[in-house]
């Protein structure tokens, strides 16, 4: 149940406004952490994929001439053109991998100033709850 007191703080239009301002702030903040954790865990995925195609290239890089048929038979590429697939596969992953962290690094120096925002914004809306609770007092009084 809400006060009179905290009715009278929730009704005032700057109340209202930084308190909007914080939920930003705040909400801008958690994006961020989010999206760093998004990131790393797609990370990784992609870890675990690129480390997969290195498995498989160096199996088909050591294959004696029946596994290189079975190999050609499979993918309809000799062993030397599916070494080369693997490789650019391989290069592809690395490269998605340096741009996720490449991500997370510009999430990371984003967030300080975020939390300096959240804690203005905290701060003001703070100040202007006292301020409000005060004037509620005198005028109840």
């Amino acid at each position: 149940m809400t006060t009179p007191k905290q009715a009278f703080i929730n009704a005032n239009p700057t109340y209202q406004q930084l308190y909007q301002n914080y939920c930003s702030a705040n909400d801008l903040l958690s994006s961020l952490n989010f999206q760093c954790l998004d990131a790393s865990y797609a990370i990784q995925r992609l870890l675990i994929a690129r480390d997969l195609v290195d498995n498989a290239r160096q199996s088909a890089e050591h294959c004696d001439t029946p596994e290189s048929n079975q190999i050609e038979a499979l993918t309809g590429n000799c062993s030397d053109g599916w070494d080369s697939a693997l490789f650019a596969t391989y290069k592809l992953l690395s490269e998605l991998i340096y741009t996720h962290c490449e991500a997370i690094t510009s999430h990371r120096q984003a967030i300080p100033p975020a939390e300096q925002s959240r804690l203005q914004a905290l701060e003001l809306l703070n100040i202007t709850s006292r301020q409000l609770r005060e004037q509620f007092d005198n005028l109840s009084s």
